[in-house]
């Protein structure tokens, strides 16, 4: 192996030295890029951990990047010379063979890897995706966790870089581009490593080529909320901000495209902590579009984006406000209010939309005991408005849980009391809805991840270990993530058990919820019906009743079966329900599946008294002081919630988004591609698969996007090319000391920062 490995060195020596020449050729370069590959390759796949310890794939991807700047320095030469079209396309041709044949061997790569060592499932869900043969006659070898670690490190790599290879090539497109194979090895990478945000931050790359300003917000805030954010992402996140808030495009008058401005500059004004006079118009305009575009097919891909960018810019706000601290930045504080002022009117109409939508249906009497009873259709017996904010109601479910510190009514702000008081509100009234009106008693939930799961497993805030194991929607009751849903195949549940899955999974969580004494929840059961109430305080609770600490705190399923006794005979004392430790060890092996259905099952039995259930875990919260903008004020019984009917007048004017030095401008990137939110399938050319939302076909210069790119295996250290003379032959390539390039834009000096990108 070190055999290999020492050629493998010297053919890196070699290949510098020739770019270092006078006069390299590019059949010598092919070569010698070739006999490296090979050499790599082998000494990757004798010892996966000695390969990592000393940088063979990072050094591989180095040269590779050498070559690759050399090429596109010698193609900008040729951006005005409309004499030299001849020399210019035989340079073009070199580089783009140079690209494929870089394409053949990473994808023969990851083949490798996935016939190798196919008891890893993520890699054969790779290579299934990518169309690529993963048949092996010999037994997978067994890999240890480090190993495992190692070789899913080295596909997500090579996943990136597959994706920069493809946007490279697309670049050199000046009428056609198709942006769907780097989305799509985007994405994959995105699976292979959920927990990583590098990804989200190339895919905001060209999505802002392709000037869907929308996409490039949601992938950048997925980026800095990943569990390991991308380190340019701020950046890159403030530089998008800055162009959408200096921009004076306007856009068609369709619904959706004016909605779409509209959110952005909110969220562009929100970034920048500062008081605007338009605050309080904009988002009232956008809550109120937003609504009406519910029941449009055009709305489909839209809500959940929306609503993934509204809690991620909340979870980005707040961890600014922990690093810069209260007292030093207002903004800063100003900005977090804003977002939970803002996530709290979404949710809140969320709620009053879908409540509006269950009205017409009759509820079903729990105490009717009918045993011929046949469950209905949920799906087919479930409106088209409803069955759309379902995903989104479960994303903001879990923000709920995990924010409710900051939205409690007894928060000394009346703005946010009355906030507050028509959230809670609306929240309990939808839930005792959907007890009554869904026969949850029937109900199951699917084994695998649902679709909106499968593209938020690394959003943070979704991930936070201080929700209880009842709101973790991701992971199995033995802790493991749930399979995917293309791992199931034909043994996929239909559209109607999956909303069923859905709505138990909003109602499983508003129990858990109410069962924390800080929640001014209150479940009751009056004849047969279990009805959630919103409560001004919290009822007193015993000492024994209190939340115990997160060190001696009791399991999600010794809680579920705490809430069964409760409700099936309330008349015992609280301390004699607690179960004892020997039963504890023996319930808590059922599956928290199981143990959620027993306690639904318990919320159809009648009971005589209506006190609170109390509860055993606490859910935490820092509280801090929201918005202090006043709001109407709303009735406290959840069923006579009533929507509000005003109409907010439109906007007289507000600025565009699309013009700005940043921007690129009209003969430098043409979009070819209507703008649709509609999701498409981004590999129907390459047969991967991917869910990756309007992605558009364009050419564009990676310098216009404004953004700070940089490749995650690049070696800072190593030498560059010399810039290419103007006396070099066409057919011959030079060599530079410079491999990152500064680009300084025309009104940098405005924010004092020049945009690198290596």
């Amino acid at each position: 192996m070190l055999i290999i490995y020492r050629c493998a060195q010297e053919f890196e020596k070699e290949l510098l030295s020739l770019l270092h020449a006078p006069k390299p050729t590019y059949e010598d370069i092919e070569d010698l890029i070739h006999e490296m590959r090979s050499a790599c390759e082998h000494t990757i796949f004798l010892d996966f951990e000695f390969s990592a310890r000393v940088f063979v794939e990072k050094r591989l991807w180095h040269a590779h990047t050498l070559i690759n700047n050399r090429y596109r320095k010698i193609l900008g030469r040729f951006k005005d010379e409309k004499k030299l079209v001849v020399e210019k396309r035989k340079i073009e041709k070199h580089y783009v063979d140079f690209i494929k044949t870089s394409q053949f061997f990473y994808k023969g790569y990851i083949q490798r890897l996935a016939s190798r060592f196919s008891g890893i499932k993520g890699l054969l869900r790779v290579a299934g995706k990518m169309c690529l043969d993963s048949f092996s006659s010999d037994p997978p070898p067994v890999v240890s966790p480090e190993t495992q670690i190692f070789i899913e490190k080295s596909c997500h790599a090579t996943l990136l870089q597959l994706g920069d290879l493809s946007r490279y090539r697309n670049m050199l497109r000046a009428k056609k581009g198709n942006w769907e194979p780097a989305m799509g090895y985007y994405q994959l990478a995105n699976e292979i490593d959920p927990l990583s945000g590098m990804a989200h931050n190339k895919m905001a790359v060209i999505a802002l080529a392709d000037e869907n300003h929308l996409n490039a917000v949601y992938h950048l805030y997925r980026a800095v909320s990943a569990s390991k954010p991308d380190p340019l992402a701020p950046g890159n996140l403030e530089i998008e901000f800055k162009k959408i808030l200096a921009s004076r495009h306007k856009t068609s008058n369709e619904p959706t495209s004016t909605l779409i401005r509209w959110f952005i500059l909110l969220h562009a004004n929100f970034n920048e902590g500062v008081e605007f006079s338009s605050y309080e118009e904009l988002q009232n305009e956008v809550i109120l579009r937003l609504s009406l575009l519910l029941k449009e097919d055009s709305c489909a891909g839209i809500l959940e984006k929306f609503v993934i960018i509204s809690i991620a810019a909340q979870h980005y706000s707040s961890q600014r406000l922990c690093d810069q601290g209260t007292e030093k930045s207002e903004e800063a504080v100003r900005t977090f209010t804003y977002h939970v002022t803002f996530n709290c009117k979404m949710m809140s109409q969320l709620l009053s939309t879908l409540l509006l939508e269950l009205e017409d249906k009759p509820i079903r009497n729990n105490s009717q005991k009918d045993t011929k009873f046949i469950p209905i259709t949920i799906y087919e017996n479930t409106s088209i408005v409803a069955r759309r904010i379902l995903p989104a109601l479960r994303y903001y479910t879990l923000w709920l849980a995990s924010s409710n510190g900051y939205i409690h009514p007894c928060v000394e702000s009346t703005r946010n009391k009355l906030y507050s008081q028509l959230l809670w509100n609306s929240y309990a009234a939808v839930l005792t809805k959907l007890v009554n009106h869904f026969p949850v008693k029937e109900m199951t939930q699917v084994p695998y991840l649902l679709e909106e799961d499968e593209i938020t497993i690394g959003f943070k805030p979704f991930r936070s270990l201080e929700l209880v194991k009842a709101l973790d929607f991701y992971s199995k009751s033995d802790g493991q993530l749930k399979p995917y849903t293309i791992e199931y195949g034909n043994k996929r549940s239909d559209p109607n058990v999956e909303m069923q899955s859905r709505i138990l999974d909003i109602v499983c969580s508003g129990i858990q919820l109410q069962m924390d004494e800080k929640i001014p929840l209150q479940l009751q059961n009056f004849s047969g019906s279990p009805v959630f109430n919103y409560t001004e305080k919290s009822s007193p609770v015993s000492e024994s009743s209190k939340p115990a600490s997160r060190k001696n705190s009791i399991s999600a399923s010794e809680t579920i079966i705490h809430v069964k006794n409760v409700i099936e005979d309330p008349s015992e004392q609280i301390s004699e329900e607690i179960p004892d430790k020997h039963e504890i060890s023996s319930d808590s092996e059922d599956s928290v599946e199981i143990s959620m259905n027993r306690m639904v099952d318990s919320l159809l039995e009648p009971s005589s008294n209506g006190s609170k259930i109390d509860s055993y875990e606490s859910f935490h919260g820092i509280y801090s002081t929201a918005s202090n903008e006043s709001y109407s004020p709303v009735k406290n019984s959840s069923l006579d919630y009533q929507r509000k009917s005003s109409t907010p007048k439109l906007l007289p004017s507000l600025p565009g988004l699309y013009s700005s030095a940043f921007t690129p401008q009209p003969n430098e990137l043409q979009s070819i591609s209507p703008r649709d939110p509609a999701t498409i399938n981004p590999f129907s050319q390459s047969c991967l698969i991917s869910k990756y939302e309007q992605n558009r076909r364009g050419s564009s210069q990676e310098g216009l996007s404004g953004y700070t790119y940089r490749s995650e295996t690049s070696l800072r250290g190593s030498k560059s090319f010399l810039d290419p003379s103007s006396n070099t032959s066409m057919a011959q390539l030079s060599t530079s000391h410079d491999h990152k390039i500064v680009y300084m834009r025309p009104d940098a000096y405005k924010y004092g920062r020049n945009l690198t990108r290596t």
